[in-house]
């Protein structure tokens, strides 16, 4: 039967080097010491692999779904090398009325033309103050070469939603965006009211 064996000691206070070998650390009861000695994504924003895109505050309208005009997209480009890791995504309503829809994510698939009349938003790499720069293109307008292929819901408005609260959606490795792929917020009814928008997104090489 395999075993493992850890070396039971206190968390180093230096970082160890790449490439060297090392045990594996255990606590005072010999339990593995695992990814929760830091937050779920801290390695692939330490790396260079972890990005965060949003709108400004003034935010945008959501489109209905089978709009060809997006208003917060993120579209990994032919050729970029990279699958795109959805994260999270997180709606932010600016007024408290809003029409009745289920929001979600239109998914357009096998796009060989890019989107075009763009408004491009800044990405920042997870690390802040790191150098990374991300594969993906994130935009608060664009004009898309097909309509959505496929539809992935992700909350629910009400007519009047009352409180105005940030809507946070974590996909949890449920969706990778391969290159020649866009996916935007949409809503199976177009919105009226405005709202700030932001997507977390990995990028790994293929």
């Amino acid at each position: 039967m395999p075993q493992i064996f850890a070396l039971t000691q206190n968390i180093p206070n230096t970082s160890l080097g790449d490439g060297t070998f090392n045990g594996v650390l255990a606590g005072k009861s010999g339990e593995l010491a695992v990814a929760e000695l830091h937050g779920k994504w801290y390695t692939s924003a330490y790396r260079g692999r972890l990005f965060v895109g949003a709108n400004t505050t003034s935010g945008v309208t959501i489109p209905i779904a089978t709009t060809t005009t997006a208003t917060f997209a993120l579209y990994n480009p032919l050729g970029s090398g990279v699958n795109v890791e959805m994260v999270s995504c997180d709606v932010t309503p600016l007024t408290v009325t809003s029409v009745a829809a289920s929001i979600g994510l239109g998914i357009v698939t096998g796009l060989l033309v890019a989107p075009t009349s763009l408004t491009a938003i800044t990405p920042y790499a997870s690390l802040l103050g790191g150098s990374a720069a991300p594969q993906a293109k994130i935009y608060s307008s664009a004009v898309l070469a097909a309509a959505t292929t496929t539809y992935y819901p992700m909350f629910t408005f009400t007519a009047t939603s009352g409180l105005v609260t940030t809507l946070h959606h974590e996909f949890d490795g449920k969706l990778v965006v391969p290159p020649g792929t866009l996916v935007h917020i949409v809503a199976t009814a177009a919105q009226t009211q405005a709202s700030a928008n932001s997507f977390v997104w990995a990028e790994y090489p293929l």
